[in-house]
């Protein structure tokens, strides 16, 4: 079965821009030998060549491809199941055939079926993890995100959160849903889905809004990758990622095994996340004195990372402000 053969029947929805025009939704597909963009009642829209799609851009929210390199026009991609069957189509459509072998010496079959055992014991369990984790189609996990957090006593004080959108709005996170629980632990975490989770004791511990916004900005930079539903399917036995291939049963015990596993602690924390965090304060105008502070109680070896953040352009909250949203879990 070639790569194109096993995606044929791969939809997606993506989005998609002509030229100075506004971005619309469209269903991406595979066709013989190009990627078909089609509106919602199937009228093709596009077609590009496989062999000339190439990336242009990835990003947490995404990656952006672009037909032979083309500037005026994009397509954008979240989808974790389409984004890595384009890479294995666009491959093998720009791989020319390999001549034929003239001889095969029965030694050098020998070896490569070695080769190939070696590869398929040491690779194998990765690969199929790998693509466990990528099949997992993004409403399933927000499902699981969303039971993960019904074990989480939310803190609900209305000024509080008022206070919170106001922060999320100032450092550049506007929309994100964000709760605030009772719990101790974790931290913070992104939970399967998008939503961030961080602990009354973060707040507590905050000595001022700039220092949990940077917490907030710090949570925003994770990605699916770095999530306990990740973790989870990187834990499984061999028999067990096969038994998801073939299933995608997310059961309540594997629930239950992730909601220890978050309430057990933050996990480390990426360098490129600690960067792109320091990166958005700047952008902010938001110091991030009282942040590097904590990384460096807590990640010494990454409270660094990144040039400080100026004076701060204007205030992050006002005080009356900042002191709900500190009370956001004593009532």
């Amino acid at each position: 079965m070639t790569a194109l053969e096993q995606y044929e029947r791969l939809e997606a929805v993506g989005q998609w821009r002509l030229g100075s025009e506004a971005w619309q939704e469209v269903l991406v597909s595979f066709g013989n030998a190009s990627l078909v963009l089609a509106d919602f009642n199937e009228a093709p829209l596009a077609h590009w060549a496989l062999a000339g799609v190439a990336v242009i851009e990835r990003t947490p929210e995404g990656v952006r491809y672009a037909p032979d390199g083309a500037a005026d026009e994009a397509l954008l991609i979240q989808d974790a199941a389409m984004i890595e069957a384009i890479a294995a189509v666009t491959a093998m459509a720009r791989t020319a055939p390999p001549a034929p072998a003239r001889r095969r010496w029965p030694w050098a079959v020998a070896l490569a079926a070695c080769a190939l055992a070696l590869l398929a014991a040491f690779a194998l369990p990765d690969l199929l993890r790998a693509r466990a984790f990528a099949l997992i189609p993004e409403e399933r996990a927000r499902l699981v995100g969303d039971r993960l957090e019904t074990g989480f006593s939310e803190c609900r004080y209305g000024p509080g959160r008022a206070a919170l959108e106001a922060l999320l709005a100032r450092a550049g996170l506007a929309g994100r849903r964000v709760v605030v629980v009772r719990a101790e632990a974790p931290a913070f975490a992104r939970l399967p889905g998008g939503t961030l989770l961080l602990s009354r004791a973060l707040l507590r511990d905050s000595a001022d809004a700039a220092t949990f916004a940077g917490w907030l900005t710090l949570a925003a930079q994770l990605s699916a990758e770095d999530t306990v539903l990740k973790r989870y399917i990187e834990a499984m036995t061999v028999p067990g990622a096969a038994g998801f291939l073939i299933s995608g049963e997310i059961d309540g015990q594997a629930r239950a095994a992730m909601a220890t596993a978050l309430r057990e602690g933050t996990p480390p924390l990426p360098r490129h996340a600690v960067a792109r965090a320091l990166a958005q304060l700047r952008d902010a105008g938001i110091q991030d004195a009282g942040l590097r502070r904590a990384l460096s109680r807590q990640y010494p070896d990454l409270a660094s990372a990144g040039p400080a953040t100026p004076a701060q352009q204007r205030p992050v909250l006002g005080d009356q402000a900042w002191i709900a949203l500190s009370a956001i879990c004593t009532r």
